[in-house]
């Protein structure tokens, strides 16, 4: 009976040592027991290199084991001792029910239940204490050592509460995993297969307290123990091997105080010096291994080939770089990808990204990392479904339910009901039970109730099961298994499964496999602790979320040929070649101490005074950190490459961390790499952007000489013969921008392309906007909700209710008295939204406030209109006139021929038009409503063509009248926007009298008048903006030629991203379009229309000198 010690440094050969040994000695003693124990990650692989290194073959006497199996070992032996392991699933679910119950009785907790992490830190915390086996005495220690009342004493009270209750709900049948080392310890000498046995402990950087007790238990019986230990053989980094020290020493004094011998210690490596074997032929990576965190390090001092630090721009980059960088190896080096390894101390943060970047590259890889289940459809299905049933099936939780991966619809059937839903508001179950009656422009109403009836039909039953208030939590869980069962998650499962292992995803593959099974432990589990217990839904709705937060599923390597990719402390590495370790920044490295957790550190020191050990301090753990990096970094035979980003993913900056400079101080002349910088062939090959680079430098004409582009060239000529002429070619043909061709622009607008003014405005202000919005025919889905819009259609429909409440009763607005005008105000508003989108502004109390401001604004403004209309002699002729150039009957100045055939036909509808005779003829004025106070007549946008509404309904309600009155010469006399808009004017010491005339002075229409004297004695107030007769017809033929300007460049095909830009502002603003063009504000300088900036009176010249008109006597701003 004796312990041995086999130390080395790492990679100096200490685990095949002990294999070659044992396999030796268990070939010649067959009937001696051999066990191997070793972390839980580390079994599968243990087993493999032992059936390797004896050619193939398995050993029957040698059994490799973990902690928790050989625990499970001895259970089977002594079935009696044997309880449930609960999983990190179970404990979150049993935690949460006992704060729950117990959280009148906490002093210190009690508001902490609803503090995001909580929970999480609680039961890591309970672990840490099944783990040190802290036991009722070591709380009384605790407590009298702090003081019973002080704040410290009240959380401890509150600890050891919670504590005890969560150990009376485990009861005889549950413990935690952390408790199995200490049952092991109570019942292994017992055990008759351990009795005279070999024990060989290997993969281990340290051991608890209770795996010591254990292994003292374990030498008391076994024939010898053999302990793996990595030291440092130079002696000068005591702090960093502080581990292996202590292990050493502790199992040293277990072994004295059981008599049992230690022999002397065998020391592996190379030679006298014990070289690692890893790396004897590669000086640099042996110098790294002696001197990485020693006091006083020696430096190399030449440049080195063997280590590389990279700085790229983000995490992304990093991901993209290695991912790369192993291609190109693999490709041009003769690598093979189980040559290489990837390792960060923050894999959560690179899992996506790498295994995007690997999947792009097609390179295998296997991800050693334990992944929330949080994520996976099956877990998502469950918790949005509690989550919709909850609010009541309104829109956001419908709709995350039915995106979860296993809803009954497929995606586009989704996007088509979710498009219904927005439109009209539907939400609840009563909704959805009713057949859909309301039309939704571009959708089908009887697929849309298909769909319907198909999400019904999976969830109804369950929903109205779950009515009717409290229930036990095994009656929700069978009415959820239900759920299950209704809608073949299981077959479903499987297929999804199926098909990740089609496409080659073995991972996303192996955990959909296995998704279902540990979803059903995790119901089982619940039922078993407390199935009888009566809980509300929302309270069985907590329980679920927090066991689904907990639950992770890890995977078994599928294959031997691949990357591994993961954990810096928890990933076993094995004749690695290359090693890349990733997220070298100082937000990882050290690593985050984060919140304090349950107990802060100097809570911990005072514990650990009063001798109640629990796990490291930080400064330990610190030094502990550092023999983790230092077995990681000492892996890779031929290569180390350390990568950090100088930003993060929210664009905050990031600084390297301390390892970067103490790599570099061992190698002075080591250059950080700035990938971003770098410009060369496997780069560019290596990555989505090499045949960009091609079309690119083609495009410029930059190719011919550039070495790196013929080079780039050669390799896609080689795999795709001929791909390069056809780019020669196309190139030719390409110069400049490619317009749509004719024919596809008629085919998109027709040779008769209709539309409204506001069309051809769009196109002014962004030919390709106009192209997604009237050729693509995209537009922006309909919501059920109040926007602007809204308020402008409310006012717009109030008020033709208004005008034809008015010729109902043949009156018009000065017959009116000041009280008629307000009572039919308020009547129009309210007529207007009883009709309006199934009463929308009727579905809420804030959307009954926001109705209640409009029929205030609408009633100030009527007032406000029929004051101006007593003051004026004009009269209300037209009121949402609608007009059209179509057909026989269509106005000629909406009607706009172009070349080729094609012709404009506009419509729109004029707000109101209002007419005032005199012995010269009949005076127009054109008034357009605007919900808005911020619109103005610009004239240099209507030079442009941004506003060329106003103007062309004054000429379509000039042909209008003069249909109506064939004798008169119909003359323009003003064309106005009127703002229908509450003023809030600022408070003035003034009479009623001047605060109206200063009301009605603010809620003035702005635009232009005819500066006639006849057209000024009959207005209802002075306009500073005036225009002769001859202007305004200037004007309308401007607008028309600049529509048919317009009208030649879209039958063209123009479609080319060009915004306008004009002082500050341009076309892009406000733009529904902005997410397809991707424009961002460079490219918007660089590809923008400026226009040009004319004043007034040069634009008026322009005009005169175009149009040959005689200006006669104005004013104009």
């Amino acid at each position: 009976m004796a312990l041995q010690f086999i130390t080395g440094a790492s990679g100096s050969g200490k685990s095949s040592e002990l294999y070659t040994r044992i396999r030796k000695e268990a070939a010649k003693n067959p009937d001696t027991q051999y066990f191997f124990l070793v972390p839980d990650q580390f079994t599968l692989e243990t087993q493999r290199t032992l059936v390797e290194q004896n050619d193939g073959k398995g050993i029957l006497n040698i059994d490799v084991l973990s902690f928790h199996r050989l625990a499970y070992r001895a259970f089977e032996e002594i079935p009696a001792m044997r309880k449930t392991v609960l999983e990190d699933m179970g404990k979150m679910m049993l935690l949460r029910k006992v704060f729950t119950e117990q959280k009148k009785n906490l002093l210190y907790f009690k508001r902490g239940l609803h503090r995001i992490g909580f929970l999480d830190e609680c039961k890591s915390f309970l672990c840490e204490l099944a783990q040190y086996a802290i036991s009722d005495e070591d709380f009384d220690t605790m407590l009298s050592a702090v003081g019973k009342d002080s704040l410290m004493g009240l959380k401890l009270r509150d600890i050891r509460l919670i504590y005890q209750k969560f150990q009376e709900k485990s009861g005889d049948t549950y413990m935690m995993a952390e408790e199995l080392v200490s049952q092991l310890t109570g019942i292994v000498s017992s055990m008759q297969k351990i009795r005279d046995s070999v024990i060989c402990l290997d993969g281990f950087t340290g051991f608890t307290p209770t795996q010591y007790e254990l292994l003292g238990e374990l030498l008391s019986c076994c024939r010898d123990m053999y302990v793996t230990v990595t030291t440092d053989i130079g002696g000068k980094r005591s702090h960093v091997f502080r581990i292996s020290s202590e292990t050493i020493r502790h199992l040293t004094r277990r072994a004295s105080e059981r008599g049992v011998p230690v022999s002397a210690p065998v020391c592996t490596g190379k030679g006298t010096e014990h070289i690692p074997y890893r790396v004897a032929d590669n000086e640099e990576l042996v110098f790294l291994e002696k001197n990485l965190f020693c006091f006083s390090p020696q430096q190399w001092l030449s440049e080195p080939e063997n280590v590389s630090v990279v700085l790229c721009h983000r995490e992304w980059d990093e991901a993209a770089y290695v991912a790369r960088k192993i291609w190109w190896m693999v490709q041009e080096q003769g690598y093979h990808y189980e040559d290489f390894a990837v390792v960060t101390a923050n894999i959560a943060a690179y899992e996506q990204e790498l295994s995007k970047e690997m999947q792009r590259f097609s390179i295998p890889f296997f991800m050693d990392y334990k992944k929330s289940i949080g994520a996976n459809a099956m877990a998502e299905f469950i918790v949005a479904f509690c989550n919709m049933a909850e609010k009541g099936l309104d829109y956001e939780s419908t709709f995350r339910f039915l995106r979860c991966g296993l809803s009954p619809l497929t995606n586009e059937q989704t996007d088509r009901l979710e498009n219904y839903v927005l439109a009209q508001g539907r939400r609840g179950l009563a909704s959805y039970q009713q057949e859909w009656q309301r039309d939704v422009r571009h959708l089908d109403l009887v697929e849309i109730n298909e769909y319907r009836r198909t999400f019904l039909n999976a969830v109804e039953e369950t929903l109205l099961a779950l009515q009717g208030g409290k229930k036990t939590v095994r009656d929700f869980t069978t009415i959820l298994y239900q759920l299950l069962l209704k809608n073949n998650v299981y077959d479903r499962l499987r297929e999804k499964s199926r098909q990740f292992e089609k496409d080659g995803q073995i991972i996303f593959a192996n955990e959909y496999r296995g998704i279902y099974r540990l979803m059903m432990n995790m119901l089982d589990e619940l039922v078993e602790l407390m199935g009888s217990e009566t809980v509300t839904f929302h309270e069985y709705a907590e329980l679920l979320g927090a066991g689904i937060s907990e639950g992770l599923v890890g995977f078994i390597p599928p294959a031997s040929h691949e990357v591994v990719i993961g954990d810096v402390r928890r990933t076993r590495l094995k004749n690695v070649k290359v090693l890349f370790f990733l997220g070298v920044n100082d937000d990882c490295i050290p690593k985050s101490a984060g919140a304090p957790g349950i107990l802060s550190e100097a809570e911990r020191r005072k514990l650990a005074a009063a001798g109640v050990q629990l796990s490291e301090e930080a400064e330990k753990e610190a030094y502990t950190e550092q023999f983790y990096l230092y077995l990681a970094l000492t892996k890779a035979s031929d290569r180390i490459i350390l990568t950090y980003s100088a930003m993060s993913a929210d664009g905050t900056s990031k600084r390297p961390a301390y390892l970067i400079d103490k790599i570099r101080s061992l190698y002075p002349k080591l250059a950080v790499q700035w990938e971003e910088q770098e410009q060369s062939v496997h780069k560019i090959l290596g990555s989505d952007s090499g045949k960009s680079y091609l079309l690119c430098h083609l495009a410029d004409g930059t190719c011919k000489e550039d070495d790196i582009w013929w080079e780039i060239a050669a390799f896609y000529e080689k795999k795709q013969p001929g791909l390069l002429r056809r780019w020669l070619d196309i190139r030719q043909e390409s110069k400049g921008k490619t317009p749509l061709r004719k024919e596809a622009a008629e085919r998109l607008y027709g040779k008769i392309m209709g539309g409204s003014v506001t069309r051809l405005e769009q196109f002014v202000k962004c030919p390709y906007a106009h192209f997604v919005r009237y050729g693509l025919c995209l537009e922006e889905r309909e919501r059920f909700e109040i926007s602007g819009v809204d308020h402008g259609n409310i006012f717009h429909k109030s008020l033709e209710h208004f005008s034809h409440e008015l010729e109902r009763a043949e009156k018009e607005w000065q017959d009116l008295t000041e009280e008629e005008a307000r009572q039919l105000a308020r009547k129009s508003i309210d007529y207007a939204t009883e009709r309006y989108e199934g009463k929308k502004y009727f579905q809420s109390k804030r959307t009954e406030f926001m109705l209640r401001r409009l029929k205030n604004e609408l009633v100030h403004s009527v007032w406000a209109m029929w004051r101006q209309m007593k003051m004026g002699d004009f009269h209300q002729f037209y009121t949402e006139k609608r007009f059209s150039g179509r057909g026989e009957e269509g106005l000629e100045a909406l009607r706009i021929p172009l070349s080729g055939g094609n012709e404009i036909t506009l419509h729109g509808v004029i707000d109101r038009v209002d007419v005032s005779s005199t012995k010269e003829g009949e005076l127009v004025k054109v008034v357009d409503y605007k919900s808005s106070d911020y619109v103005e007549l610009s004239l240099l946008e209507v030079y442009h063509g941004l506003q060329m509404q106003l103007v062309t309904y004054m000429a379509a309600a000039k042909e209008l009248l003069q249909r109506e009155r064939p004798e008169r010469e119909i003359i323009p006399a003003a064309m106005l926007y009127y703002a229908i808009k509450e003023k809030n004017l600022e408070w003035k010491k003034e009479t009623e009298e001047q605060h109206e005339e200063r009301l009605l002075e603010s809620m003035q229409s702005k635009g232009y008048v005819n500066a006639a004297p006849e057209v000024q004695e009959r207005l209802d107030n002075e306009y500073p903006h005036m225009l002769s007769t001859q202007r305004f017809e200037q004007l309308m033929r401007h607008t028309r030629e600049k529509m048919a300007e317009c009208g030649e460049k879209i039958m063209a095909g123009e479609i080319e991203a060009a915004p306008y830009a004009y002082d500050g502002s341009s076309g892009c603003d406000y733009c529904d379009y902005r997410g397809i063009c991707g424009m961002e504000a460079e490219e918007e300088r660089a590809h923008a229309h400026v226009l040009e900036d004319l004043k007034d009176e040069e634009i008026w010249e322009v005009l005169h000198e175009r149009y040959n008109v005689d200006s006669g006597t104005e004013e104009s701003d």
